[in-house]
């Protein structure tokens, strides 16, 4: 026979199993709507600074409104009455004022961007300062009354005291633009109705600056294990044409280096899609590298100098990679302390920045023999390829943002040349920005059909030809180009370039070169540093590739290019294995490729003045998460009834349990026949026995 207690656990167990095997919407899911694809502003810190996003532990909240105009703004500002707010703004209204009085509005709780496909692509928008790296390159490089960069807004300088978000799917913005007309809308007695809100998460470990927060990461314990930032960088790859071991005893001047930069900046977390940015100057200085590996397949002990490519990694947050190539230079330890290369051997630095479809380049160097000479081949070798040189050396320092500035502050007297685009201004409008992406460069990807002549793909492939000639010829000056070298193929090959890392990750060049899947993800490839604790893909998958474009094939298995037995392979060479076509097969290729750490000196110097700016100091940031939920919240008077309600229940409850307590004596004693029960039976059922009142057992 089942007892009361049996039936109470088993009605229990029955309603656990059941509201676990049907599927049902909790209460937290019904009062919030989660997206899943929004991103957010993250903070970062120098030496003497903290700048980006950052919301309170239990996030910021506020009432949605559109900002679609300036009477919007004003509205917001002047005349609301429901708030804080949060503002969704699209890409025309992302514009410095229009952000900083909403940055400083009390009714502004936040600020979220809401980028909903092209129709409302502004005309410039970029977020980067209007001198980038004002504080880390050459002084009296940029004039303030004709900056580099003209439209940018520098709100990645901008310390936000509002949190900011972005969303990139118009399925989530129209969701949130309709919950918005139905309960925002009409503005006026907004306090008297339900209101449609956003939640925005994203909390900030770190604060002040770099050096106060490397402070408090030093007390990391067993009791306090938590990291409040970590210091920004990844790695840098470097190619060699020629093995090291061939110019083992190198003269002075008998290196060229050719650079690119390998990250964009990220206002918002993995999101920064660099094309004209950074993508033009990668594409171009593989198809260089691929280029010349075939004019010079092989080396001879009349070739004087050696080309090395370098992929430079944080240029972005003040030439992190090429501050680092230049201090181990001056260490010896660069590429490694075994055959270092030192700045007296560097014959020349070739920096490839913006490039776009013109067939236009503009050459900014410093005064120089070896520079202007160098001009005058890249000129000549271009124009057989249909692209137009134009620039001169001159005296005055005024140079735009490259890696070049790292080496010229080391050494002023090493030529260099930075090819790019712009002549005094950048023709970027989106530099370093959000809307920096395919449609900035005009590129479609072909897929294998036939590619248009003014297409973006033959404009970086007769780039790459004119300086991979002129390169030959700096080796070896009888070099010219052979008829067998197919154009065609060398575009295509750019095609594909662009298409992985402008537009699809798991592009079928990546896959086949990694072997697998390109991550969990789809869609570009985000050019941001991060930080050095965690690996940067593109710089892997740009490995690969490069790898795959100068490699020399060999017959090693995988496991035995995984760790080469024979010692004659291993000194200076790589070997790294490239997928094939076939996902079951592969090629081990050998290579003079190499990576290097790009992690700013400043980290590695005992002591180091942080308020110096002689090397970069920036550090990104720790957060637990970022989320954006959609909820409405109550109307003012519903709240206060709620309260009200709550304040009454909570005195009800109080005052009941106390005059419960008070009489529970008369309340709870027992009653036998409508009676109460003898003292004695009174006394035993409240556990006060008195053995005397019942005698003793003498069988017990």
């Amino acid at each position: 026979m089942l007892t009361m207690n049996k039936i109470v656990l088993l009605v229990t167990l029955y309603f656990c199993i059941n509201s676990v095997l049907c599927q049902r919407k909790d209460i937290h899911h019904m009062m919030y709507e989660t997206f899943k694809n929004a991103a957010m502003c993250f903070r970062t810190l120098n030496g003497t600074n903290q700048v980006g996003c950052s919301t309170s532990q239990s996030g910021s909240t506020g009432v949605v409104h559109f900002v679609n105009n300036e009477s919007d703004v004003h509205w917001l500002l002047e005349e609301s009455k429901a708030g804080p707010y949060m503002a969704v703004v699209p890409p025309t209204m992302f514009l410095r004022d229009v952000m900083l009085s909403l940055k400083d509005s009390p009714n502004v709780g936040g600020v979220l961007l809401a980028i909903n496909g092209t129709g409302d692509r502004p005309a410039h928008m970029s977020p980067d300062d209007t001198c980038p790296n004002r504080f880390s390159s050459l002084g009296g490089s940029c004039d303030d009354s004709n900056p580099w960069n003209p439209v940018g807004s520098g709100f990645l300088q901008v310390d936000w005291t509002v949190p900011l978000f972005v969303v990139k799917d118009s399925l989530v913005i129209q969701q949130i633009y309709e919950c918005f007309e139905k309960f925002n809308l009409p503005l006026e007695r907004q306090v008297e109705r339900s209101l449609c809100s956003l939640q925005m998460t994203g909390h900030m470990y770190a604060a002040v600056d770099t050096p106060t927060c490397l402070r408090r990461n030093s007390l990391i314990n067993s009791f306090n294990p938590l990291r409040y930032c970590d210091p920004m960088g990844d790695q840098n790859v470097i190619s060699h044409l020629f093995s090291r071991q061939h110019f083992s005893a190198a003269p002075n001047n008998s290196v060229v280096l050719v650079s690119a930069q390998l990250d964009a900046a990220a206002m918002f977390d993995g999101l920064a899609p660099g094309a004209m940015t950074t993508v033009t100057g990668i594409v171009t200085l593989l198809t260089t590298a691929h280029l010349l590996s075939q004019l010079l397949p092989e080396y001879k002990e009349t070739y004087t100098k050696n080309v090395v490519f370098t992929l430079m990694n944080g240029e972005v947050q003040d030439y992190i990679g090429s501050s680092r190539v230049v201090y181990d230079m001056q260490q010896g330890k660069f590429p490694s302390a075994d055959l270092p290369t030192r700045l007296e051997h560097l014959d020349l630095v070739i920096d490839l920045h913006q490039l776009d479809a013109t067939r236009k380049l503009y050459c900014h160097c410093l005064q120089s023999n070896t520079a202007q000479t160098t001009v005058e081949l890249l000129v000549r070798s271009s124009k057989s390829f249909g692209v137009n040189v134009e620039g001169s050396c001159s005296p005055d320092k005024q140079l735009p943002p490259s890696s070049l500035h790292s080496f010229l502050k080391a050494n002023a007297s090493i030529p260099g040349i930075i090819v790019t685009n712009h002549a005094k201004k950048y023709t970027n409008m989106f530099y370093n920005g959000l809307l920096d992406d395919a449609e900035n460069v005009g590129y479609q990807y072909a897929n294998g059909s036939q590619i248009p002549d003014q297409s973006i793909q033959r404009s970086l492939t007769a780039v790459a030809q004119g300086l991979a000639l002129s390169l030959a010829q700096m080796v070896n000056s009888s070099v010219t180009w052979p008829a067998n070298l197919s154009v065609e193929t060398t575009v295509a090959m750019v095609d594909e370039l662009l298409h992985c890392y402008l537009e699809e990750r798991q592009c079928q060049l990546f896959r086949n070169i990694s072997g697998d899947s390109v991550g969990p993800l789809d869609g570009p490839l985000p050019l941001y540093v991060g930080v050095s604790q965690s690996p940067n893909l593109v710089t892997r998958m740009t490995l690969l590739a490069l790898a795959q474009l100068t490699g020399r094939p060999t017959n090693m298995t995988q496991a035995q290019c995984a760790s080469p037995s024979d010692p004659s392979k291993v000194d200076y060479h790589t070997f790294y294995w490239v997928g094939g076509d076939d996902p079951d097969t592969g090629v081990c290729m050998e290579t003079d490729i190499t990576l290097t750490t790009a992690i700013s000196p400043a980290f590695l110097i005992e002591n180091y003045n942080w308020t110096s700016g002689e090397f970069s100091s920036w550090t990104e940031s720790v957060w637990p998460e970022m989320s954006l939920r959609m909820f409405l919240k109550p109307a003012f008077n519903q709240e206060l009834y709620t309260l009200i309600s709550g304040v009454v229940v909570l005195f009800l409850s109080f005052s009941s349990v106390y005059w419960v307590n008070r009489h529970a004596g008369q309340l709870f004693n027992p009653l036998v026949n409508g009676e109460v029960e003898s003292d004695k039976d009174t006394t035993f059922l409240m556990g006060r026995v008195d053995p005397s009142l019942y005698g003793t057992c003498e069988h017990c």
